[in-house]
């Protein structure tokens, strides 16, 4: 009787899923703090539309359309490797003769309500 088929035995090159790496750095600076006052200022204002121009507040949003993008990549790269079930998923298509490469996974910003 054979042994059970694992992802190391299986003969798949995709990665087995481990645990993520630490945080490379958690120590707060002074100008670190003071991007996060700003930050949180500049999402008040938006939110609250009290001291803003319609100039800002387009900058706002690109800044956020960007920044949302940036998040879901490094989501899409977390999951690939260190999700069980998604590192399962990949390697039974791959197992199947399919390969999905890392720049097809499309990704659609959430829905969001606009105030005017």
């Amino acid at each position: 009787m054979s042994a059970p088929s694992t992802p190391e035995t299986s003969g798949s090159n995709m990665p087995t899923p481990t645990a993520p790496p630490p945080p490379e750095n958690t120590t707060i600076t002074l100008d670190d703090a003071k991007g996060t006052f700003s930050s949180w200022t500049q999402t008040l204002k938006y939110k609250t539309g009290l001291g803003i121009t319609p100039e800002e507040k387009k900058q706002y949003e690109a800044e956020q359309k960007i920044s949302q993008c940036r998040k879901c990549e490094e989501y899409v790269n977390f999951n690939m490797h260190y999700s069980p079930t998604v590192v399962f998923m990949l390697q039974q298509i791959e197992n199947l003769g399919e390969e999905i490469p890392r720049g097809t996974i499309p990704n659609q910003r959430p829905k969001t309500k606009t105030t005017n």
